[in-house]
């Protein structure tokens, strides 16, 4: 469930878009009939951006209007009672690091991410050694906009470095009936051997501790030896897998804390 702060977050981001896609509103509000036929109608290639720019523009009213649907309903249910406001409030952002590593910041995906994402799923796309090791989904700008636009129960986290996103993480497998969740983790070429995907795993393993969950699932190709080294050091237990693969499972204590 979206936080208070996650809904107004994302309302500001689509009014802000369509302020952006709207300036050809404005000028047909001043403009005569004659005119408008002819800065907006007169070739297909007008014709189809105007249509473009009206079909955005309509979009994104609707997501606006269910966004405030949403946050009517959340502050009824509140102030009902019917949910725990506590759980309304978004938790102030947890760094992790080990001894030597730069600070990494970790929020999950949401509407503000959507470009930043995509441009990280091009690297990845073209990343040979993804190829090998990490091919959850497509890595394309459609995939990007759909999983910061999420609502569901698997999550999805970036990691933050200088304003710029060097780490992806993903806990799944929820929406599919699973009673525990799958980790995985991609960590772009600029930023590696910084103690990034440490940082991630920890932050994957206090969540899910503190949400309940018992255990923790990953696959790992066998080949891919300094992740292996790193699972095992936060007592993942592997069984062979499909192919190359070996499946890791991680047993959670009660508060999801980690140790190492």
């Amino acid at each position: 469930m979206d936080t208070f702060g996650a809904l107004i977050d994302k309302l500001c981001t689509v009014d802000l878009k369509m302020w952006n896609n709207q300036e050809i509103l404005y000028q047909v509000r001043s403009m005569e009939f004659d005119e408008f036929q002819r800065e907006c109608l007169s070739t297909p290639d007008k014709q189809r951006a105007f249509f473009e720019s009206i079909k955005k523009c309509c979009d994104l009213n609707f997501q606006r209007n269910q966004l405030i649907d949403e946050l009517d309903q959340m502050f009824v249910a509140a102030l009902t009672g019917k949910i725990d406001p506590k759980t309304l409030v978004q938790l102030k952002h947890k760094t992790y690091t080990a001894p030597g590593d730069d600070k990494l910041k970790i929020e999950e995906a949401g509407s503000v991410h959507e470009i930043p994402l995509a441009h990280l799923f091009e690297i990845i796309a073209g990343d040979e050694s993804a190829q090998q090791h990490f091919y959850p989904h497509p890595f394309n700008e459609e995939t990007a906009v759909a999983i910061c636009r999420y609502k569901h129960d698997d999550k999805y986290f970036v990691g933050y470095h200088d304003s710029k996103i060097a780490a992806y993480m993903m806990l799944r497998g929820l929406d599919e009936g699973f009673e525990n969740p799958s980790f995985g983790v991609y960590v772009a070429p600029d930023y590696r051997r910084r103690g990034f995907a440490r940082q991630m795993l920890e932050f994957a393993i206090d969540t899910c501790g503190c949400n309940g969950y018992k255990a923790l699932r990953l696959t790992v190709v066998k080949s891919n030896l300094a992740a292996v080294k790193l699972y095992e050091e936060y007592g993942f237990i592997f069984e062979p897998g499909d192919g190359d693969t070996l499946v890791g499972w991680k047993s959670l204590d009660d508060k999801g804390t980690t140790d190492n």
